[in-house]
């Protein structure tokens, strides 16, 4: 899941400046946004699905639309040489004391 460039300017001022100066932080909330596997937009189901780092997220459905952690998908299945990029309306930030700092 890949948030566009509209999503990370909600982040507070500074923090994404703060994150890419500081790669043990950086590392595990890009892997926040990253599950292995190729899984289609059509194929997630609610509950709760693992990233590569961090803490289970939770997808839910309403309607159509599909959201994890309250982020919606805005793009799907985009093809991509390693899986399948799906754009999401915000940022995920894990529930980890380091990146609450800095977000």
């Amino acid at each position: 899941m890949r948030p566009p460039t509209r999503a990370f300017k909600r982040l507070p001022a500074g923090s994404l400046d703060a994150l890419f100066k500081d790669a043990r932080t950086l590392k595990p909330f890009l892997c926040n946004h990253i599950m292995s596997g190729v899984k289609a937009a059509n194929d997630i189901l609610p509950g709760e699905l693992k990233p590569m780092e961090g803490k289970a997220l939770r997808a839910s459905l309403h309607g159509s639309a599909v959201h994890i952690n309250g982020a919606t998908i805005v793009q799907s299945d985009i093809r991509a040489t390693n899986g399948v990029i799906h754009a999401i309306d915000d940022v995920l930030v894990p529930l980890n004391p380091i990146l609450a700092a800095v977000a």
